[in-house]
């Protein structure tokens, strides 16, 4: 009785050490849920807006740093667009007020991915 006792303490010490989860549990652990347009746009200005005026102007937006190609993603058929062009297509894009920045609402504008078209059957 003494060593079935045993062996199932231990068996429960194992199981309890070794982290053993429910179905659905721990999925996605360490992963932060997407950060949302209006997220990524306070962050952007955040750690971007150096004369600390609330917009991002062309050289602010051209400090951002290059998005990172996606892992096993093929090489680009054409060159990555350089910060300066980057600032450029986003200014011409968002700035909706002509000011030269990209205020809070502008940027999130910007970020916001656009709706995909439904594919012709």
């Amino acid at each position: 009785m003494k060593k079935v006792l045993i062996v199932m303490a231990l068996t429960a010490f194992a199981a309890v050490s070794t982290g053993i989860a429910a179905p659905g549990e721990g999925k996605g652990k360490g992963k932060k849920p997407p950060m949302t347009p209006e997220q990524r746009a306070e962050g952007m200005i955040k750690n971007l807006d150096k004369n600390a005026d609330g917009k991002l102007d062309k050289a602010e937006l051209a400090a951002q740093p290059a998005p990172k190609p996606k892992e096993g993603a093929p090489a680009p058929a054409k060159p990555a667009p350089t910060p300066e062009e980057r600032a450029t297509k986003m200014l011409e894009r968002g700035d909706t007020n002509k000011d030269g920045a990209l205020d809070k609402a502008e940027l999130t504008t910007v970020l916001t991915p656009a709706p995909k078209k439904p594919k012709a059957n």
